[in-house]
């Protein structure tokens, strides 16, 4: 009896033990709810100094509303930091932020629209991640205090890092490029903007599993004309998803040497202008899926016959394959621009600039009796010297629509008096239409040495119902274009010829009459 005893004893409490312990374990295990209830260990700052102050390993900063200036740091420029995570790195006319072996670190805002790291040394890079793993940046903006366009630098830079979260970022430029990334591996940049940047949206160099997606990249080199949209040299495992890619000038869209596993998929890429090939590959295989093009103006798709992407199931995609794919609509142009009535030569010098429609309603405009015509420029043209006097270069603009108020192209003449210069130069320049007018140099007894009208590296040309007059040696010339139209002029009295074309494909030259222009029977010289 006692044996029984002393077994429902011992049995019982060794089940009172199972019992307790189980009880205890089950309290230690983590659920959803209880995460969702911790409060947040994170440092909410609302100056520059308090946001320096809180950078360390594993801090989560917390920026409130406002503008950071990095300029007005206490500490700004200043070689001895009151941190050992960050330091001032001299950078043209002030200095970058350098972030050094700082992981875990997480800076947070309240989203794009809420808080902005800025600064006033625009010719630096704003921030540079240096050796840091676990960096997380989120729902904040970042450029230059300015907008200027940089002549170094980008906004943020990643060098010798690993497992980094970009997420909802305003890149804001202009610096040269939106996001440098370099020997890094495992970075992503999610739902964020990259706009107004001078080079590039994003370059990378000697990394491996990048992604980019649901991304929209603008604007960039929209004044000058920029390299690359996107560029990688030695990377691996890039993957480009669901972008909006648009309304960017460049020389390429992407630009790709010695990398591998390069896709781009899903993305929407619309209103670009590549002044080159739109991809460059050199020793690269670039997958291309599900893509969708509109309205691009692509000088060409690939540099060469040897280079092309590849679809899903490996099978080469061509250059006519993707023209098929670039679906341009005159409406989608359309509606882009700004429409400007102009009744003097100086409106209409003011006027010019990309996505715009001028609309001649005076019936003489001359350029060489517009105000500050042998000193002013603008972003848009420059005045260029000649023998004789100024040559109006109009430069880098897309997008432009120079046409009369009623299309009687008698009742509307656009001159110039330099014998030397043509009348109109456009250089770099795509989706040109003029329309309508009258344009020559002065009528006045002696001979040109210039032209009418002339395109160098221009694409998407349109010229229709002009007379083109001399004294003039040519009435067209392009050099190097693309996608030239003319159609329903009179080009005449022009001493060389009537239309000379150099370098130039996709030609469409329709009804036009050459009265006495030059020795070409045709008045049409093509070389």
């Amino acid at each position: 009896m006692k044996r029984t005893l002393v077994w429902l004893l011992a049995l019982a409490l060794a089940v009172g033990l199972l019992t307790g312990c189980g009880a205890e374990q089950e309290e230690q295990l983590p659920s959803e709810s209880m995460a969702e209830t911790v409060p947040s260990t994170g440092q909410t700052v609302k100056t520059v100094d308090e946001l320096l102050a809180a950078i360390e390993p594993g801090a989560e900063i917390l920026l409130e509303p406002g503008t950071y200036n990095l300029s007005t740091a206490e500490d700004y420029g200043k070689e001895d930091t009151r941190s050992t995570y960050y330091t001032w790195v001299p950078a043209g006319n002030g200095y970058t932020l350098r972030l050094v072996g700082v992981d875990d670190l997480t800076i947070r805002g309240g989203g794009m629209e809420s808080a902005t790291l800025e600064t006033d040394a625009v010719d630096g890079t704003l921030m540079e991640v240096l050796n840091c793993n676990g960096v997380t940046l989120e729902d904040f903006a970042a450029g230059g205090a300015d907008g200027a366009e940089s002549s170094i630098g980008c906004v943020v830079s990643f060098l010798g890092c690993r497992d980094i979260a970009v997420n909802r970022v305003d890149f804001r430029g202009g610096n040269v490029d939106g996001v440098m990334v370099q020997y890094c591996s495992n970075l992503t940049i999610r739902d964020s903007r990259i706009s107004q940047c001078s080079s590039s949206a994003l370059s990378l160099y000697e990394c491996s599993q990048m992604t980019l997606e649901r991304c929209e990249i603008h604007d960039i080199g929209r004044r000058y004309g920029s390299y690359a949209v996107l560029s990688a040299n030695n990377c691996s495992d890039l993957s480009i998803f669901d972008n909006r890619i648009h309304h960017n000038t460049a020389f390429s869209l992407l630009v790709s040497s010695m990398s591998t596993s390069v896709e781009m998929a899903g993305n929407q890429i619309t209103g670009n202008r590549m002044r080159e090939e739109a991809f460059y590959l050199y020793n690269t295989r670039l997958v291309l899926d599900g893509n969708t093009f509109e309205n691009n103006t692509i000088r060409r798709w690939y540099p060469d016959s040897t280079s092309c992407a590849v679809d899903k199931a490996g099978s080469p995609i061509s250059a006519e394959d993707l023209n098929r794919m670039n679906v341009r609509s005159d409406q989608e142009a359309a509606a882009h621009r700004n429409l400007v009535t102009v009744s003097t030569a100086e409106e209409l010098l003011k006027a010019i600039a990309p996505d715009t429609e001028i609309v001649l309603d005076a019936a003489l405009y001359d350029l060489s009796t517009a105000a500050g015509s042998t000193e002013t420029e603008s972003e848009h043209y420059y005045w260029e010297e000649t023998y004789d006097g100024p040559e109006l270069v109009i430069r880098g603009v897309d997008n432009l629509v120079i046409r009369s108020a009623d299309g009687n192209r008698e009742a509307h003449t656009l001159s110039a008096v330099p014998r030397y210069a043509n009348v109109l130069r456009f250089n770099r320049c795509s989706n040109i239409t003029l329309s309508g007018f009258t344009a020559g140099h002065t009528v006045e007894p002696g001979s040109c040495i210039g032209g009418v009208l002339t395109f160098v590296d221009c694409d998407e040309i349109q010229v229709d119902n002009c007379g083109l007059y001399g004294c003039g040696i040519l009435g067209i010339q392009t050099e190097n274009c693309g996608g030239v139209t003319v159609s329903g002029c009179d080009i005449y009295e022009c001493s060389q010829g009537g239309i000379a074309m150099y370098g130039t494909w996709d030609i469409a030259i329709e009804q036009c009459t050459f009265p006495g222009s030059g020795r070409q029977p045709h008045g049409l010289q093509r070389m």
